[in-house]
């Protein structure tokens, strides 16, 4: 190791290789695969293959290997850590887990990147000698990293290799760890290779994109297009070139053919020209289904006005179902009332599934205008068109929809679609004073299903009509569903009615389910009974019901309030006496402070209930109570 590297950068370059190699590390002389002092990157990569890690410190690299690391500075071998003595001459040995391609002449190869930085210009020699006498993985790892301006030495090399069909797998690695796994070939990592590399690549790639074969021809346009876009941009001949190839009848001939023919539709899609949309409707009337669908997705996401008619076409008249689906989702797409008008066909059609996906067009407008044919596909014999049907209502929210929604609620078999559409009712009913709309949900308060009954009692409730009043509290009082209680009970909140207080009093002081309870008392406490809420709590010490009575003293206690409401000294007093001592206790601690005395102690025992006691026996010590 270098005597120019601090005690701690020693530590860490040494502990990170030991790291990648595992506790089992031995540094043996042959291990280093005949990599020597002074060898450059690509020599390092040609020996030993991609590394396991990099570790970059102080403007050196650190390669981990099985066994042993290398380190570089400027991209040159200057220490092989662990050996003894320093590599210098030896014979070249493969690295321990460095596996030769074993597939030279095509099938998948694994090949690793980790990295895109262009190549310096002082391993092009290498490189070009690696791409001229090798095949397979090590051909495809020097292609691989001819990028930038300085490979441009490489473009004779690289333009034949275009066609080469030989497959590999890519992963790919950033920042020590894999981003991502493909698929790729020779042809295409040349053809990236050249679309880095400038205007020095653009006449040998256009002369191989007009006569080369339809594999060559999409690799090509993949490079010329990276170099018309980041280089030759004012070039106004090559969108022309590039859609007259894609119309040429050779990109047609065959199965693969069509295959690049697909690719280079992808390509098309970057081009904002009329020429480049035409040629991809052209390309619709190809029954190829690779090819078709690839031109669907393009157009869908293109969401031009000029394609409707083209995708209505595959969507209402193409005989795979599949290809239907994608021409249908990309019609939802738009989001245009023109593009849902165009699929009106599919509401007719006998196939459940075209009728859903046209439900599915019609939902993603969100125009009232698109309420009427969904309110007919709500009555659809199948259970998945209904629901897509009442996924759009939903998306749309409509008044003109409440009253078909809340037959949903009522009266749909499917407890999906019940449930569903209270939840869109939620904000269309709010405050919702429509006669119509009332007698709906007034009528559907005694449907005989419980579950059906709380979501009509709840968007009864929203609406806030007078009407409703009655029927509510009758619910709240009388219902035998815990939960149809408890709602009617939430609601009465909203009601400006003198008889409500009535009935949270009734409700405290008699109903037996805890949560209804506890619902009215969070009204009582935070709704508009308010100022009556002493009244009510005072209500409730009179019964004889221990649990109801600690919460009501526990709420006096809090509110603060008791001395100022007449009957609240003689409620307390009579509490005295509660047979419950939680009750006891929290009477006396409130009319200890409230009258600022001590605890009463012999008093209490004495006077017990009776308040004229008390009260003369607080006027003797001087307490004015109002």
């Amino acid at each position: 190791m270098p005597k120019s590297m601090t005690g701690t950068g020693r530590v860490l370059v040494l502990c990170a290789a030991w790291l990648a190699a595992g506790p089992g590390m031995v540094c043996a002389e042959d291990d280093a695969g005949g990599v020597k002092i002074g060898d450059r990157a690509p020599a390092v990569l040609e020996k030993l293959g991609e590394p396991s890690g990099r570790l970059s410190m102080g403007g050196r690299q650190t390669w981990m290997y099985s066994g042993f690391s290398v380190i570089l500075e400027d991209g040159q071998v200057v220490d092989v850590p662990g050996l003894s003595p320093p590599v210098t001459e030896r014979a070249a040995v493969p690295a321990a887990g460095f596996r030769r391609p074993r597939n030279p002449a095509g099938g998948e190869l694994n090949l690793e990147r980790r990295s895109e930085a262009p190549v310096d210009a002082r391993d092009m020699p290498v490189l070009m000698e690696m791409i001229r006498t090798r095949r397979g993985l090590e051909l495809a790892r020097a292609v691989d990293r001819c990028i930038g301006p300085e490979a441009v030495p490489a473009i004779p090399l690289l333009i034949p290799l275009l066609g080469d069909t030989t497959g590999f797998t890519v992963t790919t690695y950033m920042g020590g760890g894999k981003i991502s796994e493909g698929t790729t070939t020779m042809g295409q990592l040349a053809a990236d290779a050249l679309g880095t590399m400038g205007l020095p690549a653009w006449h040998p790639c256009v002369e191989r994109l007009r006569q080369g074969t339809p594999f060559e021809r999409a690799n090509v346009a993949v490079a010329l297009m990276r170099l018309w876009k980041n280089f030759n941009a004012t070039d106004r001949s090559f969108p022309t070139l590039l859609v007259e190839v894609f119309r040429s009848p050779v990109m047609e001939a065959d199965k693969p053919a069509l295959q690049a023919k697909a690719r280079m539709a992808a390509l098309l899609e970057g081009m904002d020209s009329p020429e480049a949309l035409a040629a991809l409707h052209q390309a619709m009337s190809n029954p190829d289904v690779w090819l078709n669908d690839t031109v669907v997705r393009i157009l869908g996401r293109r969401r031009k006005a000029a394609s409707i008619p083209f995708l209505a076409k595959q969507f209402l008249g193409h005989a795979d179902a599949a290809f239907r689906e994608r021409a249908g989702e990309a019609l939802e797409a738009y989001k245009d009332p023109a593009a849902a008008r165009a699929a009106m066909g599919g509401l007719t059609r006998p196939e459940a599934e075209m009728r859903r996906i046209t439900a599915r067009i019609l939902g993603a407008v969100k125009e009232a205008s698109m309420v009427p044919p969904l309110l007919r596909l709500l009555r659809d014999r199948d259970l998945e068109v209904r629901r897509e049907a009442l996924r759009g209502l939903g998306r749309i929210e409509s008044p003109d929809s409440i009253l078909p929604l809340i037959e949903v609620v009522k009266d749909e078999p499917d407890e999906w679609m019940s449930q569903n559409a209270a939840s869109y009712l939620n904000g269309l009913v709010m405050t919702n004073r429509d006669p119509e709309v009332v007698q709906a949900l007034g009528s559907g308060l005694r449907h005989r299903d419980a579950k059906r009954r709380v979501r009509l009692t709840d968007l009864a409730g929203r609406t806030g009509a007078p009407e409703l009043y009655e029927p509510l509290a009758r619910l709240a009082r009388e219902d035998r569903e815990p939960e149809v209680r408890r709602t009617a009970m939430m609601h009465l909140d909203r009601f400006d009615d003198p008889g409500k207080a009535a009935v949270f009093l009734e409700c405290l002081a008699e109903e037996r389910d805890e949560r209804v309870r506890g619902t009215a008392m969070q009204v009582v406490k935070y709704g508009s009974l308010r100022d009556r809420q002493v009244e009510i709590l005072l209500g409730i010490l009179r019964g004889r019901d221990a649990d109801r009575a600690r919460e009501a003293a526990f709420i006096l206690d809090e509110l603060h309030r008791v001395n100022r409401h007449p009957e609240v000294l003689d409620v307390l007093i009579k509490t005295l006496t509660h047979e419950d001592a939680g009750v006891r206790e929290r009477a006396e601690s409130i009319l200890c402070r409230e009258a600022d005395i001590p605890r009463f102690g012999a008093q209490g025992k004495e006077f017990g209930g009776d308040p004229e006691k008390w009260r003369t026996w607080w006027r003797d010590h001087g307490i004015v109570w109002p």
